[in-house]
Parts: C-alpha cells; structure tokens; sequence
C-alpha cells in the first residue's frame, strides 16, 4: 500500500512539473506569434499606405510624381501658351 502512495505521488508531482513546462513553452510560443503577427501585419499596413498615396486614380499600380521644369529664355512670345497648355496636364502628382 505504501508503494502504491509514493508511485501515484511520483507519478501525480512529475505530470505537474510536465503541465507546467508545457504552460510555459505554451506561454513563450504564443507571445513570439503574436509579436511576430503585429510587426508582419504593421509593416505590410505601412508599405499599402505609402503605396495607396502615389496610386494612380486610373487604379494604375503605382507610379512617380513628375516635376515639369520649362526652359524660358526669350520666349517671351510663346511662354504664356506654353504654361496654360501645362496647367491643363491631367497628371495628378506634379
């Protein structure tokens, strides 16, 4: 009878040492999953709002925002025509 006690104790006190490196593996894998998910979905919300902000209205994927520089040394005939015809560009990001 004796032994049977101290088996069921040995086997009852090494179940709870298993259950409870098991808690704590349990604890420190779902904490690193959900670092790991936040930074992984931070930066991909990050790059698709960068992206979203040179996207085209035509829904093209991305494109650069232009400058226009215009030379204008005496031209003083034709450089009125030529700003109004680049005013009335249809790019949205100059």
């Amino acid at each position: 009878m004796i032994i049977t006690t101290v088996t069921a104790a040995a086997f009852v006190q090494g179940f709870l040492y298993f259950v409870g490196v098991f808690f704590v593996l349990y604890l420190i894998g779902y904490s690193t999953f959900l670092f790991l998910s936040v930074t992984v979905g931070s930066s991909i919300l990050y790059r698709r709002k960068r992206e979203a902000h040179y996207q085209n209205q035509l829904m093209v994927d991305c494109y650069v925002p232009v400058t226009i520089i215009m030379p204008a040394h005496n031209e003083s005939v034709t450089v009125e025509s030529s700003i109004r015809s680049l005013l009335t560009l249809d790019y949205s990001l100059y």
